[in-house]
């Protein structure tokens, strides 16, 4: 249910307030009722058992996982970090083999403009080969044009083709 009103917020294309404005009337009553809920169920359980050790961490996790409900900015869950962390998760083997701690430096840079551009909806490839192109000629005073989000900017003002 809470998902649904996420989902609602999403195709309508909320701002962050309007989301609170949704999240308040709609997802604040779902989550009274699981409240209600999982207090009915305290005491439940041997202290050692996985139930009362399972309550008592989602007892302990409640504001966190109740906060999106009283921010209209904060996601529901952190899905897009995970997907953010995948490619540390699936290269943590590779770079036992980045050849010094420089070439693993390099590649955490690496990864973090490949990560940025994603999170600014920029396709990797085209950034990189535009920037790559003229990195050596373009003005240092302009340097900033150069990061993904200047770049974004300026290709969305029409200053740079999209290929």
């Amino acid at each position: 249910m809470l998902y649904a009103v996420e989902k609602r917020a999403k195709e309508l294309g909320l701002d962050a307030e309007a989301r609170l404005r949704l999240r308040q009337e709609e997802s604040k009553p779902v989550l009274a009722e699981l409240r209600a809920a999982l207090d009915r169920m305290r005491g439940l359980g041997t202290p050692d058992g996985a139930f009362y050790k399972a309550w008592h961490y989602l007892d302990a996790q409640w504001p966190h996982l109740t906060l999106f409900v009283d921010d209209g900015r904060v996601p529901i869950d952190n899905n897009n970090s995970e997907q953010m962390m995948r490619p540390v998760a699936v290269g943590r083997k590779n770079w036992l083999f980045a050849g010094s701690i420089k070439g693993g430096k390099n590649a955490a840079i690496f990864y973090s403009v490949i990560g940025t551009c994603k999170l600014l909806g920029i396709p990797p490839f085209e950034y990189l080969r535009d920037v790559l192109s003229r990195i050596s000629t373009h003005p240092h005073r302009l340097i900033h044009e150069l990061t993904p989000a200047g770049w974004k900017a300026a290709r969305d003002a029409g200053a740079i083709k999209s290929a």
